[in-house]
């Protein structure tokens, strides 16, 4: 079976992405990206989404799908917020990351 795969991305008109000072999503786009995540088997970002936005990367209802997280360095924060909430993690790392932070 072939994967299906979502992918969403929120940009301004002009191009631009939010940042840690500024969002551009509305709480309609929230409650939308709340309903995609519902229907799909993992979530995935990068670790730049982790630490500049800290998401719990929740489910509002229905089964928990897994985080997915890309982290060539292991630079992770340890107290993410992705780590509170239910629901299994992957943490992908590169031969770049330090042996010590990659233990756990």
């Amino acid at each position: 079976m072939r994967p299906y795969v979502i992918f969403n991305s929120t940009i301004t008109l002009d191009g631009r992405i939010a940042n840690k000072e500024s969002r551009i999503m509305s709480r309609l786009e929230k409650n939308r990206i709340h309903e995609l995540r519902e229907t799909v088997d993992a979530i995935m970002v990068d670790v730049e989404t982790i630490i500049n936005e800290n998401p719990l990367l929740d489910v509002r209802r229905g089964h928990e799908p897994y985080r997915v997280i890309t982290d060539p360095k292991a630079e992770i924060p340890l107290n993410a917020r992705v780590f509170e909430s239910d629901g299994k993690k992957i943490v992908f790392v590169s031969s770049e990351a330090p042996g010590k932070k990659i233990e756990k």
